[in-house]
């Protein structure tokens, strides 16, 4: 519990600076260590996989068998990224809470 003066109020008072621990703090968390996770799949799957597909096409051309495993790889990858991308929206749930604002008794 927080007290302010009726100055401070008229003034405005910056919740979020005043109240750091809050009933958001976990869920914000939660979002953002999801939102990390999809981060680092998708720089892997960017500068580790896609950047060399063309390079593997193109040094493998006549190669049918490199060709497939590359067709079966890109849905794989896309996957991937989908299920990072459903556990970060997943994590984002709305939070109910109550703020009471009382004069001082």
């Amino acid at each position: 519990m927080k007290t302010f003066s009726g100055e401070q109020l008229t003034q405005g008072i910056n919740l979020a600076a005043e109240f750091l621990e809050n009933p958001f703090v976990e869920s914000f968390n939660q979002v953002m260590g999801e939102v990390g996770q999809k981060q680092a799949c998708e720089t892997s799957l960017i500068k580790g996989l896609l950047t060399n597909f063309r390079q593997l096409e193109e040094s493998f051309a006549e190669d049918l068998e490199v060709q497939s495993a590359l067709e079966t790889l890109r849905p794989k990858m896309t996957e991937l990224d989908d299920a990072a991308h459903a556990n970060a929206k997943a994590a984002v749930q709305p939070i109910r809470y109550k703020l009471v604002v009382a004069p001082k008794t």
